[in-house]
């Protein structure tokens, strides 16, 4: 018989709090000191606020920032960007890895990680697919304002948006402030839209992308298809990223269902919401 001999280590019991930098709240599109975003732009048709100018990043000079005169808000360690596909490969196969490492040197100034998503497209005219897929492939045009969220039909879309995931990959998965990863698919802002019109082994070969790519980013799915966040946690661990808190159908319907779909997730790798609106606005609608 070997015996196998044990360590003891004695804690000490305290009083303060224990910070956990993953639980809590993201500065979303800013950093720690920067001031918060107030640009409210109220949606005639269906009395709805939108905040179209903060949705990619970097945040137009249009938004209003005055977001800090509403009162307390909480800080946190982790700055929660996303930008689009088009300004980090405006040319195919040119990489603007400088955009990225910008991101990640402004975090580490301010004591935060990074959790990205780089986005195929929003929804406006100027943050669409990149120029130079649309002389490869059919791609629909997004009129500004508008909530249009289909992607091109073509799966080659997806494998072209694999290989720009690969290359930010290859150059910043080694780097700890990029701490979580969003894995992106169809749709606005990449979060799934149809997504279950597009051939099953072409959303899988993107999911591999990020899966084989990213060994010590964390990494987070979509909540629009569960399955394939199941399908990555094969390869590693992968949480969910739901788009967002607040909204009535989502928070009673959409996501309890999404959590008994992948009920294990959250046990190997983070969950994220994004806030619909802000809480004054959940106020505002009853």
């Amino acid at each position: 018989m070997i015996r196998i001999p044990t360590k003891q280590q004695q804690f000490e019991a305290k009083n303060e709090p224990v910070f956990n930098p993953y639980i809590g709240f993201t500065s979303y599109q800013r950093f720690r000191p920067d001031p918060l975003f107030a640009d409210v732009i109220v949606r005639p048709e269906n009395n709805k606020t939108e905040t179209e100018e903060t949705e990619c990043y970097p945040v137009s000079e249009k938004a209003v920032r005055s977001g800090n005169s509403g009162g307390f808000y909480p800080d946190t360690a982790v700055a929660y960007i996303r930008l689009p596909w088009k300004d980090f490969e405006p040319l195919r196969g040119e990489y603007r890895y400088a955009l990225i490492g910008e991101i990640l040197q402004k975090a580490k100034e301010n004591r935060q990680t990074v959790m990205l998503r780089l986005m195929p497209h929003s929804t406006r005219k100027s943050d669409d697919v990149p120029d130079w897929l649309k002389t490869m492939i059919p791609c629909p045009e997004r009129p500004d304002g508008m909530r249009v969220k289909e992607s091109p039909e073509d799966p080659a879309y997806l494998q072209y948006f694999g290989e720009a995931i690969k290359a930010l990959a290859q150059r910043f998965d080694a780097d700890p402030t990029l701490a979580v990863m969003d894995i992106s698919l169809t749709g606005a802002w990449g979060e799934g839209h149809k997504c279950d019109t597009y051939p099953e082994e072409a959303l899988k070969n993107l999911v591999d992308v990020y899966t084989h790519s990213f060994k010590n980013t964390c990494l987070i799915g979509q909540a629009a298809a569960p399955w394939l966040c199941e399908y990555a946690s094969k390869t590693r661990p992968c949480g969910w990223r739901g788009d967002g808190v607040g909204e009535p159908y989502h928070m009673t319907v959409k996501y309890p269902k999404v959590a008994a779909a992948v009920p294990d997730l959250w046990k190997t790798a983070p969950v994220s919401f994004e806030s619909f609106w802000w809480l004054g606005e959940w106020l505002r609608q009853g």
